[in-house]
């Protein structure tokens, strides 16, 4: 049967893209379809706008501490709101230009623009028209998660794709949400000068990190001046004064705890109200799944899991795969991309790797490297210690804080902490969490040890420039000797050795 295309591509997030020039490299013929814009949730909503957003709030926090770096402090800080948010969108239009349709049609990629459906496993339809294709790739992702909370369909609130739009900073803000896109719009919000109060469920902030990494990050910002709440249920809310006001009633043994130590009163049980004249709802993403006709092509998914792919990221139509956000595990965008090479791969060969299945292509989870965009940032590989103990109880947990490092002295971001975790027998790395200036950066010497089975004492043995940042890296696993091989009965070895050839 002739197809009028080879692939067709669902989604224009990097997923989508990646693999529409994948194959196109190739020689195949592709259409790349999305609903509104390509670039995905990471050029519009995502990556690129918050980390231009945290980078403002990076200079603001510096204009605060001006006298620190002995210049004279201008307090208040005087700047407008509605610039700093013009720069993030001047940001996206850069970038947004790698992403120009027209730029991917010059390339004999077809691009379509609107809603469609499949209607079968090897048709689909969008803007009213049919279109056939050998294999599929959906890439759609993800958007914020809609949360059953009593009182939300009656009060105005914004979730991290609308609350880009705003261009008057609020005075009080509430986030519901102490995960990575709560955080980062919260501590950007706190430096620009707005009240910021974080409701967080769980019994720590971040809960997938290292419960001590979190608690480390939490401590500096609410040194800062962040109110964060965590083990917090928020029982439901109703409309304030204000056009936008809210007011929302929440129960936290915390929050009463808090109270009763400053001469409060945090209400019955720890129920107390939070007025607000902005809320953030930042409590999960869901699936892109509905309304793509996914039965019709014969596709599994889950509404909250998300579309089932094998471990060559099939799905259970053997003409379709699926990348990105919307098969999990990790909603990243450098894992999106890094999906959408290995989907290329297995979905251009298929007709031989059905008869050689060895030639099929896995991907490796095990060592995915992660970032909350705080500042400091909170970088993350591998296992936590937890984790790590209940697979290998002999491990090694090495840790190195950030005030005992010159540069960080130095450039005046002297918190954070170090924290490596490695196999006592291969000191190959186990995790490595890394909390600092920089820390999202820095991370990546971990992971291409992780990644290739390089033990830690050889990052110890190389050598690092002076005063650099990076040295944390080195410095931690510099502790092996002093935590490990200098502690029992080796030391008093070697002195005994030495004492017998002095």
């Amino acid at each position: 049967m002739k197809y009028d295309y080879d692939f067709i591509m669902i989604g224009g997030g990097v997923g989508g893209l990646i693999s529409s020039l994948g194959v196109n490299k190739i020689g195949a013929k592709s259409l790349l379809i999305d609903k509104h814009a390509l670039g995905g949730d990471c050029l519009h909503f995502g990556c690129v706008p918050t980390k231009a957003l945290v980078k403002s709030a990076k200079v603001a926090h510096y204009f605060k501490r001006a006298d620190e770096f002995g210049f004279k402090k201008n307090d208040p800080l005087d700047f407008n709101f509605e610039d700093v948010m013009n720069r993030m969108r001047r940001v996206q239009g850069i970038i947004a230009k790698n992403d120009d349709p027209d730029l991917f049609r010059s390339r004999g990629i077809d691009v379509e623009l609107g809603t469609g459906k499949f209607l079968d496993n090897h048709t689909f339809e969008v803007n009213g028209k049919k279109i056939t294709s050998k294999k599929f790739v959906v890439a759609t992702g993800t958007r914020p998660a809609e949360i059953p909370i009593p009182g939300l369909d009656q009060v105005h609130y914004y979730t991290n794709e609308s609350i880009l739009k705003l261009n008057k900073r609020p005075e009080t803000l509430v986030v519901l949400g102490g995960g990575p896109i709560g955080l980062e719009f919260a501590h950007f919000f706190l430096r620009m000068g707005t009240k910021v109060i974080v409701v967080e469920k769980f019994g720590q902030i971040l809960p997938k990190e290292d419960p001590e990494m979190a608690a480390a990050l939490e401590k500096i910002l609410v040194e800062e001046g962040m109110e964060i709440y965590t083990c917090a249920e928020v029982k439901g809310m109703k409309k304030g004064s204000g056009e936008t006001d809210v007011v929302i009633t929440a129960q936290c043994q915390n929050a009463k705890k808090k109270a009763e130590s400053e001469n409060e009163n945090a209400g019955e049980a720890g129920v107390w109200e939070i007025p607000c004249d902005a809320l953030l709802v930042a409590i999960g993403r869901q699936p892109n799944v509905d309304n793509l006709g996914l039965e019709a092509a014969g596709i599994e998914y889950d509404k909250r899991k998300g579309i089932k792919v094998d471990d060559n990221l099939r799905t259970t139509a053997e003409n379709i795969w699926a990348c990105g956000d919307v098969t999990g595990p990790f909603p990243f965008t450098h894992m999106a991309e890094y999906q959408a090479v290995i989907v290329v791969r297995n979905a251009l060969f298929s007709s031989i790797t059905k008869y050689f299945p060895f030639l099929r292509v896995k991907p490796n989870y095990n060592c995915v490297p992660w970032v909350t965009y705080t500042d400091p940032e909170l970088g993350r590989i591998g296992m936590t210690e937890a984790e790590a103990k209940e697979k290998h109880p002999d491990c090694i947990v090495l840790k190195f804080e950030l005030e005992h490092l010159d540069r960080a002295i130095v450039d005046g971001e002297a918190h954070g902490l170090i924290k490596i975790i490695a196999d006592r027998k291969t000191k190959k790395l186990l995790g490595a969490h890394v909390l600092c200036h920089d820390g999202g950066s820095l991370m990546h010497e971990y992971a291409l040890a992780m990644k290739n089975g390089i033990p830690i004492t050889k990052i110890s043995e190389t050598v690092h420039a002076y005063p650099t940042m990076a040295q944390a890296i080195k410095r931690a696993c510099d502790n092996y000797y002093g935590e490990v091989v200098f502690t029992g009965w080796l030391p008093k070895l070697v002195k005994k050795v030495y004492s017998l050839i002095k």
